[in-house]
């Protein structure tokens, strides 16, 4: 199944870093978009991101179902 994380509660510390992964331009869906990826996930030792922030540009050229799960989830 799916699972999230929340912050901790008010006043208290975190338990530990959080990792964000910020893209921006991934719509490709290139050698280049995986590239970004492949270093990502070697420098996490393939521990994924707390969160994501995409600056844009995610799918080319209409937006399409098809063009996101190409250049974003695949």
């Amino acid at each position: 199944g799916y699972t999230f994380k929340t912050g901790p509660r008010e006043g208290e510390s975190p338990s530990r870093s959080t990792h964000v992964l910020v893209l921006g331009d991934p719509g490709r869906a290139n050698d280049d978009a995986r590239a970004v990826r492949d270093a990502y996930g070697a420098f996490r030792q393939g521990e994924a991101p707390d969160a994501w922030l995409m600056l844009g540009d995610n799918a080319y050229s209409n937006g399409t179902l098809d063009e996101y799960q190409a250049a974003v989830f695949d």
